[in-house]
Parts: structure tokens; sequence; C-alpha cells
């Protein structure tokens, strides 16, 4: 059986969100006025007999606007407008003020408490629905930017998590990648011209591989177009030094120019040296964890190559 959907109740819009509109007097008929004179505006009336009632419904929902009458016999209007300015949530709820009767150091004081305006009572119906209603619309549109700005923001985190995940893929390729290539031969000279293959361009524009001894000394370099030994600047050099020494990674950033100079380190030494050359924004954290990834693979490559020589 064929089921057909209405193309208008496909269509219609989502339900508009009321906004929550709290009145606070002590007298019940005044409730009743105010519903009336509101309930056009087909918003959520919530009605506080006290200042102590008010702030209990403060704590649990949020207001588009307050009407607060001044004189009440708990807490008076005043009173209770100071205490919802303690609350983060009340902080910048409009406050408008009922009252019969104002004078202005009355008034001073409830503009000094964030009052947005004074109505007198008896109220006038379409003076109070007119101005509850431009708080109610300006409440509505601070909702939806504030629901553009979470759109934004999950997004923006959405193509964040996207692009940490396609970099990690790449990555695991990558490294897959360097394995394969770096374990094809078990002779020295293809594995460090596989390794310099591999370093250019993804972790530097240039590469060098400086082969040092037992007592650490270079005994043989071999790089990529551009890069050799003697043209190594003074602070490059002492890091190949400092990488030797410690077996660590050493990282210089001078003048706009970087170099990160990783030790192979097998076999119980430091084999060799591999210096990665490229611009000093090349140089982040992601991609010198991922130098020293490859500079394992390689020494673990150099010694196989090593080992299978001596035999």
């Amino acid at each position: 059986m064929t089921v057909r959907q209405n193309p208008e109740a496909q269509a219609a819009p989502p339900e508009r969100e009321k906004a929550n509109i709290l009145v606070v007097d002590d007298l019940q008929e005044k409730h009743i006025v105010f519903r009336s004179i509101l309930e056009e505006l087909g918003e959520n009336i919530v009605s506080a007999r006290s200042g102590k009632e008010a702030l209990r419904y403060i704590l649990e929902m949020e207001f588009a606007v307050i009407l607060l009458d001044v004189n009440m016999p708990d807490i008076d209007g005043l009173e209770t407008a100071s205490l919802i300015r303690h609350y983060k949530k009340s902080a910048q709820t409009p406050i408008v003020f009922i009252t019969a009767y104002v004078d202005e150091l009355q008034a001073k004081r409830g503009y000094a408490l964030g009052a947005v305006d004074y109505i007198p009572s008896p109220v006038v119906p379409e003076v109070l629905r007119s101005k509850v209603r431009v708080f109610v619309e300006l409440w509505r549109m601070n909702r939806q930017l504030q629901v553009r700005a979470a759109e934004r923001e999950a997004l923006a985190r959405s193509e964040a998590a996207r692009a940490s995940a396609e970099e990690a893929i790449h990555r695991a390729d990558y490294l897959a990648e360097v394995s394969q290539l770096l374990s094809r031969s078990l002779d020295m000279d293809p594995t460090i011209q596989a390794m310099l293959d591999l370093a250019v361009p993804m972790l530097g524009d240039k590469a060098l591989l400086a082969q040092v001894d037992a007592e650490g000394q270079v005994v043989r370099s071999q790089g990529t177009a551009g890069a050799d030994l003697e043209s190594l600047p003074d602070e490059v050099r002492n890091g190949l030094r400092r990488a030797v020494s410690t077996r660590q990674l050493q990282v210089s950033r001078e003048g706009g120019q970087g170099a990160a100079l990783c030790p192979l380190v097998s076999g119980g030494r430091v084999r060799g040296v591999l210096v990665l050359l490229g611009s000093a924004q090349q140089l982040d954290g992601a991609r010198l964890a991922l130098a020293r990834e490859v500079a394992d693979r390689a020494a673990i490559a150099m010694e196989n190559a090593r080992l299978y020589t001596a035999v």
C-alpha cells in the first residue's frame, strides 16, 4: 500500500521557541491583569507572588524580560532586582519596574540596578504589550545569534576533527611507505638514498645524512641537491655534534631558516645524523615528531644493512 504524505506537513517550519516573561507582584489580581494583557503575545508567562519566589524561578529558567512590582511585603522590588543581578543567568535580563509612584531617588537607584524602564500602575495595556514585545524580540534575536554561534563552533570542531583524521591517515600512509622502501635493500648506499628521497619534501626542503664513527666524527655524508656538509651554517654544525653526544633531536632556527638534526641510534651507539633543512615554520611539533619516527626506522634499516655487509 502506498502512503501519500502531505507536502504542506513536510514543509512545516519548526515550532517557535516561546520566550519566558516573569511577572513579580504580591497581588493575585495584578497577575490576572498582566496575563490578560500579555497573552496575545503567545509567550510563556510565569507568575511569582514574592521576591523569593521570583529568585527560585530565575535559578530554573531563562527570562526575556522581568516585570517587577516595586512595593512588595517580604523584599521589595529594588532589593529583588539587586539579588537578580547577582546571578549570572539573569545579570543582563531586562527589568521593568511597575509602580504607582516613583520619586527621583528611587528611579536613580532602580536604573543603577539595571532597570530599563518604569511603567506607572495601573498600566496601559497597549504600552505594556509594546514594551514587552520589544524585549521578547531582542531575546529571540540573541537566541538566534547564540544558536548560529554554536553551529559555527560545532562546524569548526568537525572540520578540525576531519583535518586531524586526514592528517593521521596521511601520516600512517607515509610511515608505511618509509618502512617499505627502507626494507627493499640491504646495501647501505641504496638505503641511504631511499631515506633522503623519503625525507624531501615531506620533512624538509633538503636532507643530508652524516655517518659518524665510534668517536662521533663524521666519516661520510650524502645529501640531496644543494645539501652538503661544507655549506651547513655553524649553528647547524654545532647541532650535529650535540645530536651525536646527547643522542637527542636538535633543532636550529636562525634567520627564518631551520634545521632538525635527528640522531640515528642502533647497535648501542649513534651511527649517523639525519639533517633536515627548510624554513623555520616547517619545524612544528607534528613535523618533528614525524622526523623522529622516520629516523628510528632509518636507523634500523642502516643497522640491517651494516650487519648484512659485515657477514
